[in-house]
């Protein structure tokens, strides 16, 4: 039965890579909507506070051998293969209040049915304004970069490549809108494949993890 998905896997890599990019630009596209929204939206006069520029974070994670896009409709196959990473980001640019440009390093650490280091980097857009932010204040965010990994990622079965791309979706939770508070918790999927080919002829893998950020820094 292993072989037999993994081999579904292989025949399908095209078309599974293209749902994924064809689901984060959807998110993209979303992102861009709600501040279209946001814009033409009523003025009730409170200035928006801002969590502060740069932040550290950290995540645990488990591999699902599925697709990126079956995550999206919480489809799932847990494997016995892990991940632990540490990071650190900074907001970059902000667009408006709600859209913001941003940047991240992890490092993560892998073991189970592979055991290396792996050294990803990002640039991401995040949205922060969601109706529920006055019960529970939530972002969006996703994002892409380089990945290297620094031992053979075997999981990713189609002739693995230590050089690939990271893509990270995230999604925080935080106790209100009031933004004073400098942690937070989310939810992500930390994933690398080959894009179309441009990066390697290399497979996928997908890890669905959860982990908690502090802010700290100029506001």
């Amino acid at each position: 039965m292993y072989c037999a998905r993994h081999k579904y896997r292989q025949e399908d890599h095209g078309i599974a890579t293209a749902s994924r990019y064809r689901s984060a630009s959807a998110l993209a596209a979303l992102l861009a909507a709600c501040q279209i929204g946001a814009a033409t939206a009523r003025d009730d006069g409170a200035a928006v506070q801002q969590r502060p520029d740069i932040s550290v974070f950290a995540y645990g994670a488990r591999w699902t051998d599925t697709r990126f896009v079956e995550i999206l409709q919480f489809q799932t196959a847990m494997q016995d293969s892990h991940l632990a990473a540490v990071g650190i980001s900074r907001r970059l640019h902000r667009f408006s209040d709600h859209l913001h440009l941003g940047g991240e390093i992890n490092v993560a650490r892998h073991w189970g049915q592979q055991d290396h280091f792996e050294l990803n980097a990002a640039a991401n857009l995040r949205w922060t304004r969601f109706p529920w932010d006055h019960l529970v204040d939530t972002s969006a965010a996703w994002g892409i970069g380089p990945s290297r990994a620094f031992g053979d990622p075997v999981i990713e079965d189609r002739r693995p490549s230590r050089t690939q791309a990271f893509m990270m979706a995230e999604v925080t939770f935080a106790p209100s809108a009031s933004r004073e508070s400098s942690w937070d918790a989310f939810l992500r999927i930390h994933h690398r494949s080959g894009v179309f080919g441009v990066v390697s002829d290399a497979s996928g893998s997908n890890f669905i993890g959860t982990g908690v950020r502090f802010h700290f820094g100029p506001r």
